[in-house]
């Protein structure tokens, strides 16, 4: 996942870069349906997709809000370990 800034808006946000080179046809398509499924998503729990683009069929990039505080396992595993 890499921070990025829009040239649009000039907001930060998350790209998540998802390489579907060398890997087999039944994972890629799984991979390209789970990026489908994430962008119709609206929990209140999980990051929205908010755009995602195919670069030349080797890879995907996913824009997301960008969360600050880490992801949710470093934060139960940091939770447990205080107490």
């Amino acid at each position: 996942v890499y921070k990025v800034i829009s040239k649009q808006d000039g907001k930060i946000y998350a790209a998540k870069k998802t390489v579907l080179e060398n890997i087999p046809y039944d994972s890629r398509k799984k991979c390209l349906s789970e990026i489908k499924y994430h962008k119709k998503l609206n929990h209140p729990f999980i990051v929205p997709c908010l755009q995602d683009f195919l670069y030349k069929d080797k890879f995907t990039i996913s824009i997301m809000p960008l969360c600050e505080g880490g992801d949710l396992f470093t934060a139960l595993q940091e939770s447990r370990h205080s107490g």
